[in-house]
């Protein structure tokens, strides 16, 4: 009887292994927008509830037809910088996640040591959009500086 009940038992559940996610998994990671000057002065990231916060985050008017319950929106600072030219770049829009951590493919660009810039506080900024993804929970956003961040987007 108990290999009776074993066997329906590895039967039942034999077939209900969760495949590990693809890179065909991953949510789509797009730049809505970015900014010069945000209200941000730390370095970090944080999920806006929609267009309108989005565009106080900025200090601009943002114009997109995203639908904010079909993305998330992330705002990614890189707090306060002495100069102009740093910016939030994409290296991807998708990679494969982890369970149901993504971690955003984002990299930070930096004037040259060499460039000549005006002298001028700035607190760049980027508006993302990634895709609410089935399964996705957790976006990890690497910080400017070093570090890393969790954003939960369900």
């Amino acid at each position: 009887m108990k290999i009776l009940l074993l066997a329906a038992c590895l039967i039942i559940t034999g077939c209900a292994k969760t495949a590990s996610p693809t890179e065909a998994d991953a949510p789509t990671v797009q730049i809505v927008t970015r900014s010069a000057h945000c209200e941000s002065r730390q370095a970090g990231a944080r999920l806006l509830v929609g267009i309108s916060e989005a565009s106080e985050a900025l200090g601009k008017s943002v114009e997109t037809n995203i639908d904010p319950n079909r993305a998330a929106l992330i705002l990614v600072s890189l707090g306060t910088r002495p100069t102009p030219g740093y910016q939030v770049t994409l290296q991807s829009s998708r990679h494969k996640p982890d369970a149901d951590t993504y971690r955003l493919p984002i990299a930070y660009e930096e004037p040259a040591e060499d460039a000549i810039m005006a002298q001028v506080i700035t607190t760049p900024c980027a508006l993302l959009a990634v895709d609410r993804t089935p399964g996705i929970h957790t976006l990890t956003v690497p910080l400017y500086g070093g570090g890393e961040t969790n954003v939960y987007i369900n």
